[in-house]
């Protein structure tokens, strides 16, 4: 009971603080189920194996997809080019549905770019690709317009990336920049779960990195840790990592890790602690001398990104909570050769509903 007490009181501070930070469904509950998304691949690659099904949502084309995927056996997944799975030793973070691709995120991802103002077409880089899920899902879907690119520091990711995922081009980055590309050259990047785990240091370095590489006008989209992950965290206990893990057992449990990272939003607007070692997060333990210095778990507000990650080239023109993963708050900025906007001006916004006073979840 204590326990449960403290958490509410802990989400209690945080929604007072960050309402319009927070993913709320239209009863004022917390939501996993984020904003909604367009079936930029999912409609194509579905449209390619069932050219005669109608669907009524960006859900039900996924629904749909995933339905094949999980239930064609091995000979027409490959005559579909629907069968990858990398073997053991090989990263990849299936998302929870089991599944090698990575549809609905890819589809977020695209949506919030497209949303921005992004055209969907030139070079487009995936910063942190591991072995290829989102790319695999976007070069399936035929989008012939976009040329595709990844990148990720882990060799047998790449090496395997390389042999299996068509119509890509990868390449081995380091822990440190700069990437192997010239300057100004893709219109489009995205990473998904990487700013969610940089130190601000790192952070800071990489930015200025895409913002190197990124073509005038271009545009990326990024995750991070935000209020409505730590939401999630205490009423739905997901995700649940081993938290004594973090910096050598100074949080002993949930409660003291979230009230620390609490703190710290509501202070000068973030909280990050490295990992205590490598194996701590799978594909880091694969790196060799890898370190942990600049990799745990990060934890930022817009106002922080903006004023402390952000470099001048890069605007920031959009933002909306739980944009993937249904808690990872998503953000694009956009490269343009003017200065920042002033402080006091901010992004475009999803709309959110309200958050009501019957905020916690109810019980199915």
């Amino acid at each position: 009971m204590k326990a449960v007490d403290a958490e509410r009181q802990l989400l209690v501070a945080l929604i007072s603080k960050f309402t319009d930070h927070i993913q709320l469904d239209g009863n004022g509950h917390l939501t996993m189920d984020g904003p909604d998304w367009k079936p930029i691949t999912t409609l194509p690659i579905l449209r390619s194996l069932q050219p005669e099904t109608e669907v009524t949502s960006a859900l039900d084309a996924y629904t749909r997809l995933k339905t094949f995927v999980e239930t064609a056996d091995t000979d027409q997944l490959l005559a579909t080019n629907l069968g990858l799975t990398p073997p053991q030793g090989v990263h990849f973070v299936d998302g929870g549905d089991n599944l090698f691709y990575d549809f609905v995120n890819t589809d977020r991802t695209l949506t919030e770019l497209e949303l921005a103002g992004a055209e969907l077409q030139g070079s487009i880089l995936d910063f942190g690709c591991s072995s290829g899920r989102n790319i695999a899902v976007i070069t399936r879907a035929g989008l012939d317009r976009l040329k595709v690119f990844g990148a990720d520091p882990v060799p047998s990711s790449i090496e395997w990336a390389k042999a299996n995922v068509p119509g890509a081009e990868f390449a081995v980055s380091q822990q440190e920049p700069p990437l192997p590309y010239d300057e100004a050259s893709f219109d489009l990047a995205y990473a998904k779960s990487i700013w969610t785990h940089f130190s601000p240091r790192a952070a800071r370095a990489w930015m200025e990195e895409i913002a190197r590489i990124l073509k005038p006008g271009g545009y990326f989209f990024f995750t991070i840790h935000g209020p409505h992950d730590v939401a999630n965290r205490l009423v739905f206990d997901f995700p649940r990592p081993r938290y004594p893990n973090i910096s050598n057992g100074e949080f002993p449990d949930k409660v003291s890790f979230l009230e620390a990272v609490i703190a710290g939003l509501r202070g000068d607007g973030h909280f990050f602690r490295p990992y205590t070692t490598v194996r701590t997060q799978g594909d880091l333990g694969k790196l060799e001398g890898a370190t942990t210095e600049d990799w745990g778990l990060m934890f930022m507000t817009t106002e922080y990104l903006q004023q402390h990650i952000l470099p001048p080239r890069l605007e920031f023109v959009r933002f909306t909570p739980a944009a993937t993963a249904g808690r990872l708050d998503g953000c694009v900025v956009r490269k343009s050769s003017s200065q920042r906007p002033a402080s006091g001006t901010g992004p475009h916004r999803s709309s959110l509903r309200r958050v009501a006073r019957s905020w916690l979840p109810r019980r199915g």
